[in-house]
């Protein structure tokens, strides 16, 4: 079981067909692989996604009620209006939550904007100092501490429960650490700061890596 996000794509260069599939990261970064292929001569966008705590058998299951629509079994888009893919797959969804086979995780709003994953969330606060303070804030008035537990997130909520200090910069960091491999982010080399110093501020972000 793996959590992860059920999304719906559409394509100005494909009309009537939606993309439906998976993906366990940041759906960010699956629309911009999407998107750069030269295959596909524009971009696609986002019209459903869903994050749930196991992507890969509610894929399955959309994809068995959704065969006849399927324009290739190896490939995974559906020759379906946007509507009523919506509508086939909240009710799979739905279904699903009334037989406790799966969780869909709430949404975290900050900022005029919503967050499905943790992943996308710690990425927004580690993206600018003031977003950064924005997360301090939240860790401070338990706000995170109860999204996490709201979304059955165990681990996180232990390094919050079992952190000891009132240096929010350093939890934060810890959270931030926790949840990917963040060698694939630019944000890698500010953390290593926090870690180090254990404090965040925009002389160390903007001098000394003079990453911005």
């Amino acid at each position: 079981m793996s959590a992860g996000y059920i999304y719906i794509l559409e394509n100005p260069a494909l009309p009537d067909v939606v993309k439906i599939g998976k993906t366990h990261r940041d759906l960010n970064y699956r629309i911009k692989e999407l998107s750069s292929s030269t295959s596909i001569p524009l971009h696609f966008k986002i019209i459903y996604q869903r994050y749930v705590n196991d992507c890969d058998t509610l894929e399955r299951e959309i994809f068995t009620k959704l065969k006849d629509y399927r324009i290739d079994s190896k490939k995974e888009f559906f020759k379906i209006n946007s509507d009523s893919a919506i509508e086939n797959i909240d009710e799979i969804i739905s279904l699903a939550i009334k037989e406790n086979e799966f969780i869909v995780f709430s949404n975290y709003s900050i900022e005029n904007k919503e967050f499905s994953d943790e992943e996308s969330l710690f990425n927004f606060f580690n993206s600018s100092f003031e977003n950064w303070q924005l997360g301090i804030t939240d860790l401070k008035s338990g706000r995170i501490e109860k999204w996490l537990e709201k979304n059955n997130s165990y681990d996180k909520l232990n390094i919050i429960k079992k952190s000891k200090s009132n240096n929010y910069d350093l939890l934060l960091t810890k959270l931030y650490l926790n949840y990917t491999d963040v060698s694939r982010h630019y944000g890698y080399y500010k953390v290593i700061g926090f870690l180090i110093y254990g404090f965040y501020n925009e002389v160390f972000e903007k001098h000394f890596f003079n990453i911005r």
